[in-house]
């Protein structure tokens, strides 16, 4: 079975009189035994194994700040830095001990997000809306990371824009991804 170590440690407070949370946090993590999902070549057919260890490590925090009676920001960011050993079993690479020390390809090294928020009283309820962007940096390429089935960085745009009323009832209407941004969930390298 699949068993990890894992270790968090941080802060969360407030600051300038309350009107700013802040957290941060570190963390370390080994895994023994990680579960895969792989096409096995032998079989034809989509499998899950225990194959190696994962050690990773990382940083995370956030901020959120009420600026005036009706905006508040928040604005986080994460640092990640893995390493695969033991995974010959699924590595995609030229040899089958070229994957050793891989990251864990599927996650960012660097991930980022901005929400701005405002909210408007008005006499039966409130005009609502936020500006978003959520980035990440290139990740993917599988074990092997092979540059074609790399997921370029890219940064996600949203904006929102709504009225609360005070009789129960909401009306927003919204786009996602406001730049046209174009991107790729997850790719996989062997059609699996």
């Amino acid at each position: 079975p699949e068993t990890v170590d894992s270790y968090e440690f941080g802060y969360k407070g407030s600051v300038f009189a309350d009107t700013t949370d802040v957290n941060v946090s570190a963390f370390f993590y080994d895994y023994q035994d990680l579960q895969i999902p792989f096409f096995d070549g032998d079989t034809g057919a989509n499998t899950v194994e225990n194959v190696g260890q994962v050690d990773g490590m990382g940083l995370e925090g956030s901020i959120t700040t009420e600026f005036s009676d009706n905006w508040n920001l928040y604005l986080a960011a994460s640092w990640l830095d893995t390493e695969a050993t033991g995974v010959q079993q699924v590595c995609d690479g030229a040899t089958i001990d070229s994957c050793e020390g891989s990251p864990l390809f599927w996650a960012p090294e660097w991930t980022g997000a901005a929400v701005l928020n405002g909210h408007f009283p008005t006499g039966r309820g409130e005009i609502v809306g936020s500006l978003d962007a959520f980035w990440e940096s290139e990740r993917g390429g599988g074990w092997g990371a092979y540059p074609e089935t790399m997921i370029a960085a890219n940064t996600i745009m949203g904006l929102r824009i709504g009225y609360h009323s005070n009789n129960n009832w909401t009306a927003t209407a919204y786009v996602e991804n406001l730049t046209d941004e174009f991107t790729y969930d997850g790719l996989n390298n062997n059609g699996g």
